[in-house]
């Protein structure tokens, strides 16, 4: 024997010879008329109470069958009994414990979370089938760092199947996917699959396509659409295509909602940098400009401005002007590249007259091809022939069946027969009696009336189409 162990404390121990416990293979038994053991408290409230301290408990092997009921608990209630939180690994298998609590006492305990024997985690649920598994209406959030006096920015797993990247203090958030797809930036409750609240900038060389149905609410056809940034069209930065046949295709709204006259919405073009600052003025020095400006009267007048010529920063200036009458007003010369001025009649017999060919007016008032020589119904020669074409078109209609240009001014060309008599430039020409055709003036008093244009250009002999300036007398 040893020296005497005492109750009231002990002095000068070796933790190798003097302990608590056995040497012979026997359990070591601890007795309470309570059933109750404190370590730290006099006064235990549960079969193993440890007040202020920690339990920790090693060992090498798992037993093979888990102890079912058996938990760890914390009573942290005031004035009551139960506990308040404990570790349970009741019915979840091998290696498998819960975390339960209740807040108030004697009401039931619930779940907080398991870890199942097969290393799934459940939040909000007892049986996870996955590796993390949260159950409908649990959210998993992740928090970043703070700037000074700054919350803390986060990222969560919404219960419902959404996520998001937000930050407290962010009124509208930050960036958000529903359960439902919709996508919100800037907009925590998105109404369309990309639903962004803000300014959206594309950048670099990528390609960006958006694609789609497009459901027009004024019900007309439904339309496909697409929209390409950087790609599709060469030289494009923007395409916006539609297939509709026999519909509206695209549109590209700007609206102005305040209205009234001179209310306005533009497109401003840059094809030069006004140096100022970096990049181009967008407010008041653009290359140039299409206004539509409300004249008043619920209809607009489409206008067109450029760069006062002199310096990048000069104000625009208009240069035509589209009138919601249909009048078009231009400050400058109008350059047309056309060769004649022409206009259109209706045309007699089954083929209409070609370009080029002499025609004249029939008892009814449509024209038809000449036939006789010194014809005073002349009217002009048909346009379009050769390399020139009308440069304006007077009585124009959506129906051009049966119905030919004619020059009235200006150059064209025209059919001229030569065998009558060689034809040298300047020449007067007449009808002749070659279908179609023209022929010099020979016989001055039969021409007055009769007279087409001037020649052009010489023709020796045979027939041919010259230029010819138009000259009706």
């Amino acid at each position: 024997m040893g020296s005497p162990w005492y109750l009231i404390g002990n002095t000068g121990t070796n933790p190798n010879t003097n302990f608590v416990g056995t040497t012979d293979n026997q359990p070591l038994v601890l007795k309470s008329g309570s059933g109750k053991v404190g370590i730290g408290t006099d006064a235990p409230a549960a079969s193993l109470d440890v007040a202020g301290g920690l339990i920790h408990v090693a060992g090498t092997t798992a037993p093979s069958t888990p102890v079912q009921g058996a938990y760890l608990g914390w009573n942290a209630l005031t004035g009551g009994t139960g506990e308040t939180d404990f570790i349970n690994n009741q019915g979840l298998g091998t290696g498998g414990f819960a975390f339960m609590n209740t807040p108030n006492a004697g009401t039931p305990l619930s779940t907080l979370m398991v870890i199942s024997g097969a290393g799934n985690v459940g939040i909000g649920t007892t049986t996870p089938g996955h590796p993390l598994h949260l159950a409908t209406g649990k959210m998993l959030r992740i928090e970043g760092g703070t700037g000074p006096g700054d919350a803390a920015d986060y990222f969560s797993f919404g219960g419902n199947g959404g996520f998001g990247i937000d930050a407290p203090g962010i009124v509208n958030g930050r960036f958000v996917v529903q359960d439902s797809g919709n996508v919100g930036i800037g907009e925590p409750n998105p109404t369309s699959t990309l639903h962004v609240n803000g300014s959206l900038a594309v950048t670099g060389n990528g390609i960006v396509n958006v694609n789609g149905t497009y459901n027009n609410p004024q019900g007309t056809t439904n339309f496909n659409y697409g929209v390409s940034i950087g790609g599709d069209a060469p030289n494009s930065v923007l395409l916006v295509s539609a297939t509709a046949p026999s519909g509206l295709g695209p549109v590209i709204s700007l609206l102005n909602s305040s209205g009234g006259q001179n209310a306005a919405a533009a497109i401003d073009f840059y094809t030069f940098d006004p140096g100022e600052g970096v990049g181009p003025d967008h407010a008041t020095s653009p290359s140039s400009r299409i206004k539509a400006v409300d004249d008043g009267n619920f209809a607009n007048d489409i206008v067109f401005l450029t760069n006062q010529p002199g310096a990048p920063n000069n104000p625009l200036v208009e240069c035509m002007r589209i009138t919601s009458g249909g009048n078009l007003t231009v400050p400058g010369d109008v350059v047309l590249t056309g060769a004649d001025c022409a206009e259109q009649f209706d045309a007699s017999g089954a083929e209409l007259p070609e370009p080029g060919t002499v025609v004249v007016i029939d008892e009814g008032g449509s024209l038809k091809e000449s036939r006789d020589a010194y014809d005073r119904k002349v009217a002009g020669v048909v346009s379009g022939a050769g390399e020139f074409r009308h440069a304006i078109l007077l009585d124009g209609r959506n129906e051009p069946e049966h119905r030919v240009a004619v020059a009235l001014m200006g150059k064209v060309y025209c059919k001229v027969d030569a065998d009558h008599s060689p034809v040298e430039v300047g020449d007067l020409l007449t009808t002749s009696h070659t279908p179609g055709h023209a022929m010099k003036v020979m016989e001055s008093a039969k021409a007055f009336g009769a007279v087409i244009g001037k020649a052009l250009r010489p023709l020796r002999q045979g027939k041919a189409l010259i230029p010819i300036l138009i000259a009706l007398q």
